[in-house]
């Protein structure tokens, strides 16, 4: 701007702060061509000459949907309150505007919507106290049953009865395809005689409409399609807790499968992957089988987030639920993403993925000692990313927590040969807290998993190693023994104690495989199976 044009503007300013506006002029010189305020200030509203304009029921003050207007709610006819968005000019201004525009829509709350990702921002990092932003839990957990479920009531809800009649129809279709003979298996059928035909008969899926591999629509488990979409139907059931976490599982398997992996530091290292999404208390809401790179499709968010996204499509929106993850998939755009869909969540992150943020760099916060800290926030969403040095450096990039209020813990000194107070950021005691969600799922299902040996596994009768004595048979649940479904008498060659009376009896229960007495003078058959 030249000399003259800077005099001219100064003139035109001094020439407006004495002029009296109408409507129409305050209106264009308060706001700017970008919709925020000017420098100008009308001091004095009571002074303006606007009673020409109010005695006019047309006048509509001139709109522009681009342009964010300040102006008074009270001085706009009601016609145009659809497209002015009014500005509380009292109301300090939000400290994040990502956080601030995710506003709960009534319509959608609480709804599982498809993700859709945001426009690039970029991200403007400061190290400034962190502004935790409202986190209270906006959903609740049933009552719990006044009687614990049996296993067996358990295994029901995962595998209803649609499920099971699918194996059924498509067992015995194979059968009948394979054979040319009907297999004849049934839902009240537990035979451990029949153990060999219906594992090799065992089927979930029609072969004909499979696509051949090497097509586009090919499907690397299909014959099992059906099974895994009900299971993760029935998974999605169930009221899902505050805090989940997603992480990987291993289905253990060193047979021959195109999709196998190996992961080192899984207790099973060779198996099945599949992604799981748990709440804290190890219960599954959602998992995805890995079959290959193209199971996952890469965008520009990346491998990992894509996989967090889609298992977090079932949790509810604008919520407040809270989900962790480690740095195979934290990013801070994945963050920002679940951040405006009202999910805030909480990862480890690599250092390479943290976009232009200037963080205290090792070597510094190694020289401070261990427990030593440093953090930065992005200023447009609100996500920090907190550094933590112990034995080694750690960070951790969150939306809802910080390094403070920070704690002390204990960590075992090499040196001093005991353990030592630890300073430890808030958002460390969170994450190693709710993390291991699919890791305690991990270790439940061990304590269950069932070895199915093969058939051709070599036995080996001159084994040195001593027999252990039979233990006994453990009683059947209720809701097997008293379901009055084929409990058959059958005689035994071997005679055997009784279950009630501990007399010997040639008697045994077909299907619960107890011995019982079944004479003329005691009836013990009778009496086991009834409540």
């Amino acid at each position: 701007m030249s000399k003259r044009e800077e005099r001219l503007f100064r003139s035109q300013t001094t020439r407006n702060a004495n002029h009296i506006f109408s409507r129409d002029e305050a209106v264009q010189y308060i706001l700017e061509p970008d919709g925020e305020l000017s420098d100008l200030e009308i001091e004095d509203e009571e002074d303006l000459d606007h009673e020409e304009d109010d005695n006019d029921p047309d006048w509509n003050p001139p709109v522009d949907p681009s342009l964010e207007y300040n102006v008074d709610e009270d001085d706009l006819p009601l016609s145009s309150l659809t497209h002015v968005h009014i500005v509380n000019r009292s109301a300090s201004p939000p400290p994040y505007p990502l956080v601030a525009s995710v506003i709960s829509d009534p319509s959608t709350s609480g709804t599982a919507t498809p993700f859709q990702s945001s426009s690039s921002r970029e991200f403007r990092w400061r190290k400034q106290n962190f502004e935790s932003p409202d986190v209270t839990w906006k959903s609740s957990l049933p009552p719990p049953p006044p009687e614990i479920p049996t296993p067996i009531e358990y295994f029901k809800q995962m595998f209803d009865d649609d499920m099971v009649e699918r194996i059924l129809f498509q067992s015995n279709l194979y059968e009948m395809q394979k054979e040319g003979v009907q297999l004849k298996v049934t839902n009240k059928e537990m035979g451990q005689d029949r153990l060999k035909t219906l594992r090799r008969f065992f089927h979930a899926n029609d072969n004909h409409p499979a696509v051949p591999k090497g097509q586009d629509s090919y499907d690397s488990l299909f014959k099992l399609r059906p099974v895994i979409d009900g299971l993760q139907a029935n998974l999605t059931k169930i009221p899902a807790e505050e805090r989940q976490s997603i992480d990987e599982q291993m289905v253990p398997f060193k047979g021959k499968l195109r999709f196998k992996q190996y992961l080192k530091d899984k207790p099973h290292s060779w198996g099945i992957k599949i992604f799981s999404r748990a709440g804290a208390s190890g219960i599954i809401y959602d998992f995805e089988v890995y079959t290959g790179k193209a199971s996952v499709p890469v965008t520009e968010l990346g491998q990992g987030a894509e996989v967090v996204l889609r298992l977090a499509e079932e949790i509810p929106r604008n919520k407040n639920f809270k989900l962790f993850f480690d740095n195979y998939y934290t990013s801070i755009p994945l963050i920002r993403e679940l951040l405006l869909h009202g999910i805030h969540s909480a990862g480890t992150v690599r250092t390479n993925r943290l976009k232009g943020c200037n963080i205290e760099a090792d070597d510094l916060l190694k020289k401070k000692g261990r427990g030593s800290f440093d953090y930065r926030v992005e200023t447009n969403s609100g996500i920090v990313v907190t550094k933590w040095f112990d034995n080694k450096s750690v960070c951790i990039a969150s939306s809802f927590v910080g390094a403070e209020p920070s704690d002390n813990c204990k960590r075992w000194d090499r040196t001093s040969k005991k353990y030592v107070d630890v300073l430890r950021p808030l958002c460390i005691a969170e994450y190693n807290k709710f993390m291991g969600g699919v890791d305690l799922s991990d270790m439940l299902i061990e304590l269950y998993r069932i070895d199915i040996p093969s058939w051709k596994t070599p036995q080996r009768p001159n084994c040195s190693t001593p027999k252990r004595p039979k233990l006994a048979k453990p009683k059947p649940y209720n809701s097997v023994c008293y379901d009055g479904i084929q409990h058959w008498p059958e005689a035994v060659a071997d005679k055997k104690r009784c279950r009630l009376c501990s007399a010997y009896a040639r008697i045994q229960c077909f299907k619960c495989h107890v011995s019982l007495c079944l004479v003329k003078n005691r009836n013990c058959f009778k009496i086991f199976h009834t409540q």
